[in-house]
């Protein structure tokens, strides 16, 4: 494989990967924003269950700084990996690589 159908596919794996996390993410949220919100109505009716909430937030927090670390993560090493290619010019909005030049003749061409 030459270098560019390996930069195309580690930036493809880094765009799917911060999208699973952002997905993951706010489901988390959601997810233990629900348990939370359960877990004070339910202190009206037993107030030893108010003894699980700082452990039930924690948990919650400690996954969700970790699909925000690795959501971060991928999103900087995406950014690395398009501007690291000096020769080539990503199109994000269909994953392809064209030459500088081309793109240089195009613009001057429609008169940007």
């Amino acid at each position: 494989m030459d270098e560019l159908n390996i930069i195309h596919d580690q930036l493809k794996r880094m765009r799917s990967m911060n999208k699973f996390y952002h997905h993951q993410f706010l489901i988390d949220v959601r997810i233990f924003f629900t348990l939370g919100l359960i877990g004070l109505i339910s202190t009206l009716i037993n107030t030893k269950i108010a003894y699980v909430l700082p452990f039930l937030s924690l948990f919650g927090s400690v996954l969700l700084a970790f699909h925000a670390y690795y959501l971060i993560f991928s999103r900087h090493y995406s950014e690395y990996l398009e501007k690291n290619h000096k020769n080539y010019f990503l199109l994000s909005y269909n994953h392809f690589f064209v030459p500088c030049d081309v793109l240089s003749y195009t613009k001057h061409w429609l008169g940007l």
